[in-house]
């Protein structure tokens, strides 16, 4: 692994919720690996701060101002990549997680990405990042249970009451510094939108526990 000391070609841009646990995945990578970068907060209501792009969800990361990394698993792979190995540009890379656009049950659309778990380390290098036959299926199934799970878990801690959603959001318009109609929008509206998705996260959570 290349130790962040030895110098850093790419500028990197945040575009964030502070609160949301899939920009945190994204934040604790750049910081254990020691990549300096910039960090925009989100109006999570609003949105305003993402008008320039057509994915409206983050994390997203802009590298060198103009390359656009979409996903959390993406990001971390795509940067894992380039980190392993410097053979290939971040847009070689980027190409390996091509996004699939399809509806959910629900008839919506949705976007994912595909090898989004998978870090693309060459013939040379796998033995020595991935020494046990079964590490690279370890590391996948982990980062997927993450996704799938331990994410999930969080909102209904966070947002369990009134009080305490309007107590988080409060806490995301100040790190965010909106003007005054913005935050305010954005800390009862997001509130109250977040306290009730947190109450069908958690019956969907008790469901599938009791299954």
């Amino acid at each position: 692994m290349r130790d962040s000391d030895e110098g850093w070609d790419l500028k990197l841009t945040l575009y964030q919720y502070k609160t949301c646990p899939f920009c945190s995945k994204v934040r604790t990578f750049l910081d254990y690996h020691g990549l300096p970068y910039q960090v925009v907060e989100v109006n999570p209501v609003i949105r305003q701060e993402l008008k320039w792009s057509t994915y409206r969800k983050v994390p997203i990361l802009m590298v060198n101002g103009s390359i656009q990394l979409n996903d959390s698993s993406v990001i971390i792979s795509t940067l894992m990549t380039y980190l392993i190995s410097r053979e290939k540009s971040i847009l070689e890379i980027l190409a390996c997680y091509p996004e699939m656009k399809a509806k959910n049950h629900s008839g919506k659309d949705v976007t994912d990405f595909g090898n989004k778990y998978w870090v693309m380390v060459d013939e040379t290098k796998h033995t020595q990042f991935y020494p046990e036959k079964t590490s690279r299926q370890e590391e996948i199934k982990w980062r997927k249970w993450a996704d799938d799970w331990l994410v999930h878990l969080i909102s209904p801690n966070v947002y369990r009451t009134p009080a305490e959603a309007l107590a988080s959001f409060d806490y995301i318009v100040r790190e965010g510094k909106f003007g005054t109609f913005e935050g305010f929008f954005a800390k009862y509206v997001g509130a109250a939108a977040m306290w009730l998705i947190s109450k069908r996260l958690k019956s969907s959570l008790l469901c599938e526990a009791t299954i």
